[in-house]
């Protein structure tokens, strides 16, 4: 099984989440780690770092889905002649840029997903 807490470490490095965010991401590194297990090929190294980085990319997905639907799609930040003004749709887009790659680097690892029937 993939280590949580190597999911959330991995997190935490490319994604600059602190502590105090760790708590809200935790159950979906959990939800992530358990599918990535569960998809992996009989012999693959839950270890594997390209296993890790592909329930990292899921799980942050599935926080900035999160994020975006609490917060709306743009949230804005005002402070004197300040404005902050953060996107989710753009987030988004990124992230599952980084969701593809980061399946595709694992696919070596992972059960076959498609199979096609058809007669001869």
């Amino acid at each position: 099984m993939i280590n949580v807490y190597s999911v959330l470490e991995k997190i935490r490095q490319m994604f600059s989440f602190d502590n105090g965010q760790s708590a809200n991401i935790m159950p979906l590194c959990q939800s992530a780690a358990a599918e990535v297990g569960n998809a992996m090929k009989t012999g693959a190294d839950p270890s594997d770092i390209r296993l890790i980085m592909l329930a990292a990319a899921i799980a942050y997905c599935r926080y900035l889905v999160f994020a975006s639907v609490g917060e709306g799609s743009t949230t804005n930040y005002r402070a004197g002649d300040v404005t902050v003004t953060k996107q989710y749709s753009e987030k988004l887009k990124a992230s599952e840029k980084i969701r593809q790659d980061a399946y595709l680097a694992a696919r070596p690892l992972l059960n076959d997903e498609n199979f096609v029937f058809s007669s001869v």
